[in-house]
């Protein structure tokens, strides 16, 4: 090869080093003008929903006798219909503004001036219905939820009282009695291989219905053995759980007061 060829393929190397750079720099130019836009135009959606929401909050109802509080807590509760419905009859409403304030928009530049505002008219209502004048619609709306919802089936954390085996007094005590009486009727397989003292629990687990009147329904279990000669004997304590909870008595949940339908889940363990 001549030194003039070697010359233009050197010259031809570097142009095209030099195009691909250039075409590089401009893509990653294009990519950090993208994101760029696409911050500028959070952040314009993010003022505008403060604006709107400062507006909304600080026309503050001047001309109207409606009072409004900002109880933002009220969004979270199962009976929001029913206590609307009972505000209304006391021209009362719950201002969904402060639901964003709290949760959409993370500062205001005049937050004493929403805070001023909004104790005032804290302070209006606590003056013309009394103290805890809410609670008690509340506690009310709530009643109301429940009986207009007589066939649903509660879980746990809906209730007041949780559904517990019928010969005790607490949860606690509940845990404790239907598995001495499980294990006083039912005997371990001739067979079984207990479990060293260093493992961890074998066990089977059970969820059902427990209905308003006592009455068990759906029983579902589920077993889980470690040591997987036991596995065996699956069918044999399916049975046995089944027919302990179907033969014994359990004490409904309640939900505001109201004696309700509830899933139930229980565990025994294994030696």
């Amino acid at each position: 090869m001549s030194m003039r060829q070697s010359q233009s393929l050197l010259l031809l190397f570097i142009c095209l080093l030099t195009i691909h750079f250039t075409f590089g720099q401009k893509k990653q130019t294009k990519v950090a003008r993208d994101v760029s836009n696409k911050i500028s135009l959070a952040r314009q959606i993010n003022m505008d929903i403060r604006k709107q929401a400062l507006k909304e909050l600080t026309e503050f109802y001047p001309d109207t006798n409606k009072f409004v509080s900002n109880y933002y807590e009220f969004k979270q509760y199962r009976c929001e219909k029913e206590l609307n419905m009972l505000l209304a009859k006391y021209d009362l409403t719950i201002d969904s503004v402060f639901y964003y304030y709290n949760h959409t928009v993370t500062q205001f530049e005049d937050e004493d001036e929403i805070a001023a505002k909004t104790t005032k008219m804290e302070a209006q209502i606590l003056q013309k219905y009394g103290e805890n004048f809410i609670d008690s619609l509340l506690r009310i709306a709530d009643r109301q939820y429940v009986m207009s919802n007589s066939d649903k089936i509660y879980d746990y954390y809906d209730c007041d009282t949780v559904p517990i085996y019928a010969k005790s007094k607490y949860y606690r005590q509940s845990n404790k009695d239907y598995k001495e009486d499980f294990w006083s009727k039912v005997k371990y397989p001739k067979d079984y291989i207990f479990r060293a003292e260093q493992e961890l629990y074998s066990y089977i687990e059970a969820n059902f219905i427990l209905d308003k009147k006592g009455q068990v329904s759906s029983i579902k279990t589920r077993p889980s053995f470690l040591n997987a000669f036991n596995t065996r004997f699956e069918s044999y304590f399916r049975k046995k759980l089944i027919r302990f909870i179907k033969k014994s008595k359990w004490k409904p949940a309640t939900s505001a007061g109201i004696i309700v339908n509830s899933y139930v889940r229980l565990v025994i363990h294994f030696n």
